[in-house]
């Protein structure tokens, strides 16, 4: 968190940001080739597992001894001390953290099930599906760092929001071809992948955040990755396995109507 604060402080947040988050891209691609080649060769997951704790350990050890960066400002700042226009712009911002996370790790997660109950594919190929939406979103966080320089926090944000949610509705309404998971798969990847570093880098241009401030997006960021799967996995036996991209969708559409309304909220700069 101390880190993530101290470059929204710094010049050029938001290519910083993205370059930041692009190895959480990194692993969340690596991770399920990882695990499919575990049951691949070995019919159970010990040593996929085993393989992923040994590398953290070893980038863990790498990181012992490296000074936390120095972030002065940020901690002079507190959430108390926003007049209640900024504490209504931490709450939107804080929802829209929520959301979208649910929406990354909902379809990380329900994907490969989806793909098997529509009979597109076996679990391997299942977790080759999952690596894909993870590769294109490593990618789009990738190549968002050069686009952060150029495209406005707002406007880039705007446009990952609304290519979302028509990529679910390309998967839910042509979900009878087997290639319109994978192309949407692609799609969605790259559409989500810039949000969250950009969003982190976006209030740090409209608003004082502290380290505190940007602990309750993490927060609310992690509620989100906790019960949106769930919700969705309370519809996955007892109804079509269409529910999965459709309440993603429901999700990102309703993402989006949160940030038309911060935007609004941000432009008009009034307490509510």
């Amino acid at each position: 968190l101390q880190t993530g604060s101290a470059v929204q402080h710094q010049g050029n947040s938001a290519a910083k940001m993205n370059s930041l988050h692009f190895f959480y891209g990194v692993g969340s691609f690596f991770s399920p080739l990882i695990l499919a080649a575990a049951i691949e060769y070995s019919g159970d997951l010990q040593w996929g597992f085993s393989s992923l704790a040994v590398l953290s350990i070893i980038i863990l050890l790498l990181l012992v001894g490296l000074r936390t960066p120095d972030n002065h400002e940020a901690e002079e700042l507190d959430l108390e001390d926003h007049n209640g226009t900024h504490q209504l712009w931490v709450v939107l911002i804080a929802v829209l953290f929520f959301f979208y996370v649910g929406m990354e790790v909902g379809f990380g997660n329900w994907v490969a099930t989806y793909a098997v109950k529509m009979q597109f594919s076996g679990e391997t190929q299942a977790a080759v599906l999952t690596s894909v939406f993870y590769g294109a979103y490593t990618f789009g966080r990738l190549i968002s760092i050069p686009t952060s320089t150029v495209i406005r926090p707002q406007r880039l944000l705007l446009g990952s929001y609304l290519g979302a949610a028509l990529s679910l509705v390309l998967i839910v309404t042509l979900s009878k071809y087997t290639f319109v998971i994978w192309i949407g798969a692609v799609l969605l990847g790259l559409c989500l992948a810039a949000v969250f570093p950009t969003m982190l880098s976006w209030a740090g241009m409209i608003m004082p955040v502290s380290a505190k401030t940007t602990s309750w997006f993490f927060v609310t960021g992690g509620l989100g990755a906790v019960i949106i799967p769930w919700i969705i996995g309370q519809f996955v036996e007892s109804s079509p396995p269409i529910i999965i991209p459709s309440v993603i969708l429901g999700i990102s559409l309703f993402a989006l109507a949160i940030f038309s309304l911060t935007l609004r909220v941000v432009r008009r700069g009034v307490d509510p």
